[in-house]
């Protein structure tokens, strides 16, 4: 689901301490329904993800996703892995997209 590049590039953002408002690495979203998720650290259990969870309610938050979690949901679910992404806090405050 996330290419071993940015696997890696996760994980270091996961390692380093100045966590601050960060730019997120992989934006997944359900192609069909709400639901988007702006990733920007992975934990060394590389399952444990960390970003922008949006699950279209009102109330997108910041905190932690199963990876495997969001595999196993039978939608399928895009992803973009690109540069130019907003930070996470202004996404925060951003309609869905």
């Amino acid at each position: 689901m996330i290419p071993d590049d940015l696997r890696a590039a996760l994980l270091a953002n996961g390692h380093r301490p100045d966590a601050g408002d960060r730019v997120p690495l992989v934006k997944l979203f359900n192609p069909v329904g709400p639901g988007r998720w702006l990733i920007c650290e992975m934990l060394p259990d590389e399952d444990t993800l960390f970003g922008l969870c949006d699950l279209d309610q009102g109330a997108p938050e910041l905190g932690y996703v199963s990876l495997s979690e969001l595999a196993a949901v039978r939608l399928p679910l895009g992803s973009v892995f690109a540069e130019g992404m907003v930070r996470l806090m202004a996404a925060a405050d951003a309609p869905p997209s």
